[in-house]
């Protein structure tokens, strides 16, 4: 970038001449010399061309703009710009880089004022801002952005860690804690063993010509397994039957007090902690488009990531992301905005998101600029003062509650605001699956009861007829 420049002339006219061309190409710095005297060009005073003493140093042209008006754009992207209204109903400027906008305006004092680069539309629209830069329409925007190679970048606020953003598989549901304790080939092997013994039982029987009676077989190892009194003492086969004791014994123990844990303590489920998991399991990534078209050839994910990875335009994909109700997506974020997300949910007591630990690409954050921009040099020092003073933390703490103020909430249930609470107490709503099955066993013993009854007196009735 040109920033300085002197310039030897023989007369005023030809200095203000040369010193006009070169403020037209966005020299920030340009003195001159005519004859004996030494002039400076300070475009933001009431007397742009001043003369030089001797005794005093070289004037700084940018330190103070005089109230320069910047033109710039505010388009609402929380957690970095944003309208915020204050205790008086005035609409302030919120995000941690609407602040360093408005203070880097105050050290040089300077104003702003708001263009609409999308003709009253409310939505973020990045392409919009970058066009507007481009083509001279703002000088800087307050919203931040990744390198563009059409534009050039301020020294960088912020590295911006891109990764994903998935849903909490959550806790098993309390319906299920009868059938928890084992998992689905545990009961599988116990339901082929209690077969195997029940056709083991009958086989035995009939070799040793007592009556075989197949349901009788499978009810007496059936109450076995539960652990249950049998309805008749068992004369037959005592090595298998103490065999089935022992092993119904060991199985009705560790059930009880894997059951018994459950009740006290959530069941946890497998969580996704890496996008090979993503991809193993085919959950679907939504990202911005805008900002996956910048990543996708540069980022570093493993192979097959993109083909899970959805691009939307970044209206729709904010409209998701924002609302954190559809668990069915994970979300490619900046750590920006998943970390401000993350802490927001925390207001409910059902949190539904987690940051993965895979990052898919890192890159720097900051404001856009026209190439050659005069605003360049005093906003990248800006930058630097602020970062080395710790006051970009303060600000970013300062969004949260900032972001209340301006109405911003995540569309969960209002039903689920409130304090978390680790544990539920336990209700009638753990036990509706042992309910259930008991509802259906004595529901099925009564038609049974009703059907034996109803199939005697048919045989009764039928005996008598014929008589």
């Amino acid at each position: 970038m040109r920033k300085f420049v002197i310039v030897l002339t023989q007369n005023t006219a030809s200095m203000k001449q040369w010193i006009r061309y070169f403020a037209d190409r966005k020299f920030t710095r340009i003195f001159s010399i005519v004859e004996q005297d030494s002039f400076a060009y300070l475009p933001y005073e009431d007397n742009q061309f001043q003369q030089l003493s001797t005794d005093d140093p070289l004037p700084y042209a940018q330190k103070n703009l005089r109230g320069f008006v910047f033109r710039t754009t505010v388009q609402k992207d929380i957690p970095r710009t944003f309208w915020y209204p204050d205790g008086n109903g005035k609409n302030q400027i919120g995000g941690t880089y609407g602040q360093i906008f408005l203070n880097f305006l105050r050290r040089h004092n300077a104003t702003f004022k708001e263009i609409d680069v999308n003709n009253n539309s409310s939505k973020f629209d990045i392409q919009t801002v970058i066009n507007a830069t481009i083509y001279d329409e703002i000088d800087i925007s307050m919203n931040v952005f990744c390198y563009i190679y059409t534009l050039d970048l301020s020294y960088p606020i912020k590295i911006e860690k891109y990764s994903i953003m998935v849903a909490l598989n959550g806790y098993v549901d309390p319906k299920e804690y009868f059938q928890r304790p084992f998992s689905m080939e545990v009961w599988t092997f116990i339901g082929l063993t209690l077969t195997y013994v029940t056709i083991m039982d009958v086989i035995l029987k009939y070799c040793t010509n007592l009556k075989v009676i197949i349901w009788d077989s499978f009810s007496q190892n059936f109450l076995t397994f539960l652990r249950m009194p049998l309805e008749k003492p068992i004369y037959s086969a005592y090595s298998m039957h103490i065999q089935v004791t022992i092993l119904s014994f060991i199985l009705g123990n560790i059930y009880v007090i894997y059951f018994t844990s459950f009740l006290t303590v959530h069941i946890k489920v497998k969580q996704y902690e890496s996008i090979d998991d993503l991809i193993q399991n085919n959950i679907r990534v939504l990202a911005n488009s805008y900002e996956w078209s910048l990543i996708e050839k540069k980022g570093y994910f493993p192979k097959g990531f993109d083909q899970i990875v959805e691009p939307i335009d970044h209206a729709s994909y904010y409209d998701q992301l924002y609302s954190m109700r559809n668990t069915s997506y994970a979300f490619a974020v900046g750590s920006e905005k998943s970390e401000f997300l993350l802490r927001f949910q925390s207001l409910y007591k059902k949190p539904l998101f987690k940051l993965i630990d895979d990052v898919v690409k890192s890159y720097f954050l900051g404001f856009l600029l026209p190439f050659n921009s005069p605003f360049k040099e005093i906003l990248n020092t800006f930058i630097i003062d602020v970062r080395e003073t710790g006051l970009i933390e303060k600000w970013e703490r300062d969004v949260f509650a900032k972001a209340i103020k301006a109405g911003f909430k995540i569309g969960m249930d209002q039903n689920d605001r409130g304090e978390k609470k680790q544990f539920d107490p336990l209700t009638m709503e753990h036990l509706r699956f042992a309910w259930n099955c008991l509802t259906i066993g004595l529901t099925g013993a009564v038609i049974v009861f009703l059907g034996e009854r109803l199939i005697g007196e048919l045989v009764r009735v039928s005996k008598l007829l014929k008589r």
